[in-house]
């Protein structure tokens, strides 16, 4: 499943610029390509912004206006709450839940 800021599902928001909303599509694919967020330099190479300052201009506003989580002292601090959730969940399901004394629950040799 190809996943974009379309299916992610999102509670109403504040309106995006269109440069913020090309920033948000891009941690939207960063997130989804690795299973985790992208770095302020990762945004920063993405749109030829030399500065990490550029980026996190686009970041606050973004968290203002409730599309990301931003978590203070973490380099891969970029969060995107629904995809959080969902790559999570997919995680579960693709490496399968073991109990203790039980079989996995994804097929498994």
């Amino acid at each position: 499943m190809t996943v974009t800021t379309a299916t992610v599902a999102r509670p109403a928001r504040g309106k995006l610029t269109a440069r913020q909303a090309e920033v948000f599509e891009a941690i939207v694919r960063l997130t989804a390509e690795f299973g985790r967020g992208p770095t302020l330099r990762e945004l920063g190479s993405e749109f030829g912004m030399a500065s990490p300052n550029g980026v996190r201009c686009h970041l606050l506003a973004l968290e203002k206006k409730k599309h990301i989580t931003l978590r203070d002292c973490k380099a891969r601090g970029i969060v995107v709450p629904e995809l959080h959730e969902a790559l999570r969940v997919a995680a579960k399901i693709l490496l399968g839940k073991v109990k203790a004394g039980g079989q996995p629950l994804a097929g498994g040799g």
